[in-house]
C-alpha cells in the first residue's frame, strides 16, 4: 500500500453565466509558485491524499488550501466607496451588496466582474518577487566567488 499526495489549483475564468473552472496539477501549496493563465482572474488550492493498493487507486477527499486567491491586478472595493462614486452603471451591484450583506467586492484584473470579497476567505495576491526568490537573490549575493 502506497500513500501519495495530490496539489492542484482550481482556476476561474469568465464565462458566458458563470465562471469557467479547470484544474492543473501543482508541486507546491505556495500560491506564488502557481503560474496565472491569460484568462484566469482567481484561483483556489486543494490537497488530497490518494492510496495505492495492489493497482486500485483510492482517491481522498481534497480539501482547500488557504483562500480563494485573486490576480494581483485585482481591486477590492467597499459597498462606501461604490456609493461615494454614485455611477449609474454600478445600481444593480450596490443593490446586490446590500441586499446580500456584501461589505465588499473584488474587482477582475480587467476591471469587471465583480465577486464577494470577504478577507477570512479570500486574498489578492501581491505582485512583486516571492520570498523565495528573495532568499535565493540574498543567498547569491553573499557567495563569494574564488579567483
Amino acid at each position: 500500500m502506497k500513500k501519495s499526495t495530490h496539489i492542484y489549483v482550481e482556476f476561474q475564468a469568465p464565462g458566458i453565466l458563470f465562471a469557467e473552472m479547470w484544474t492543473e496539477d501543482v508541486n507546491s501549496t505556495d500560491p506564488n509558485d502557481v503560474k496565472w493563465p491569460d484568462n484566469a482572474y482567481a484561483f483556489r488550492i486543494y490537497k488530497r491524499e490518494d492510496i495505492e493498493d495492489n493497482g486500485n487507486i483510492y482517491k481522498g477527499t481534497a480539501s482547500q488550501v488557504g483562500p480563494t486567491y485573486y490576480h494581483p491586478d485585482s481591486k477590492v472595493e467597499t459597498l462606501a466607496q461604490l456609493e461615494a462614486r454614485n455611477d449609474p452603471k454600478n445600481k444593480i451591484l450596490v443593490s446586490n451588496m446590500k441586499r446580500n450583506k456584501w461589505n465588499e467586492v473584488v474587482w477582475s484584473r480587467w476591471g469587471s466582474f465583480p465577486q464577494p470579497y470577504d478577507s477570512k476567505h479570500d486574498c489578492v495576491l501581491k505582485a512583486g518577487k516571492t520570498l523565495k526568490q528573495l532568499a535565493r537573490e540574498t543567498m547569491l549575493k553573499n557567495i563569494k566567488v574564488r579567483r
